[in-house]
Formats: C-alpha cells, structure tokens, sequence
C-alpha cells in the first residue's frame, strides 16, 4: 500500500476526477457552461521553520511562505478555490 502523503491523496482524487469526467464525454454528456461572475484574491505570508531557499527573495533575505489563496464565484452562486505559490526562483516568478 503506498504511502499515505498529501502528494499521493492529491494525484489520485486528481486521478479519479479526470476518470469521471472522462467518462461523462464518453457516454455523450456535456460539460456544464459556466459564467465567471467574481475573482477575489487573498495574498498570505506567514514565516517557515528554517531556510527555505525557495522562499527567499532575489538577495536573499527570508520572505517568509507566500501563497496566494483563488475564491472564484459563477454566475450560478458556485464556488471554487485554488491556490499558487510565488517563486522568485522558477521561470516568470515575481521580480523585485
């Protein structure tokens, strides 16, 4: 049994939700269309045990764990929510 980790529980609900859609196009169903109405963004920062270079800023200095938090509202009233980590170390990642 493979182990239990937050890696492993996301690639398999990742896994079974493509499985499901998958098999709706299949038997001939539609995707549901949906209207963005709303996008809200929550900026967050809060400090790391240790260094984390992945978590510094271009010269170095801790910036602490930054995440963005995605409230995304349709026109219907349903909601979903993401989340991105900024990196100042990967491709496009934010420049001071």
């Amino acid at each position: 049994m493979p182990e239990s980790t937050r890696r492993n529980f996301l690639a398999q609900t990742a896994g079974l939700a493509g499985a499901a859609m998958l098999y709706s196009l299949a038997k001939g169903e539609t995707l549901p269309e949906l209207e963005i109405a709303r996008v809200e963004t929550f900026p967050l920062s809060y400090p790391t045990a240790g260094r984390f270079k992945f978590f510094e800023g271009p010269w170095g200095e801790q910036l602490g764990h930054r995440t963005v938090i995605v409230k995304t509202t349709a026109a219907d009233g349903s909601v979903g929510w993401g989340q991105a980590v900024p990196s100042n170390n990967l491709p496009g990642g934010p420049r001071a």
